[in-house]
């Protein structure tokens, strides 16, 4: 594994040529990968708290429905 120090990070940066089409297109699907990337990771949140909402709400009616039986055990 080589390492880079500064000299060589500038050395590279100066040897890309920024106005290829090659450079570009592979800017421009780098560009489009990190937006699906995001979005992806926007939709996953989404879904996981949907999952955890309704996980809570069906401990939360199993709660509700084990008081009444409770109290109609105690008072039916």
């Amino acid at each position: 594994m080589r390492s880079l120090n500064e000299t060589a990070c500038a050395a590279l940066l100066d040897d890309v040529r920024w106005d290829e089409p090659v450079s570009l297109a592979s800017l421009a699907v780098l560009a489009l990968i990190d937006v699906l990337v995001i979005a992806d990771t926007h939709n996953i949140r989404s879904l996981n708290e949907t999952a955890c909402k309704a996980l809570l709400d069906d401990v939360r009616l199993l709660a509700v429905l084990g008081l009444i039986e409770e109290l109609l055990h105690r008072y039916g």
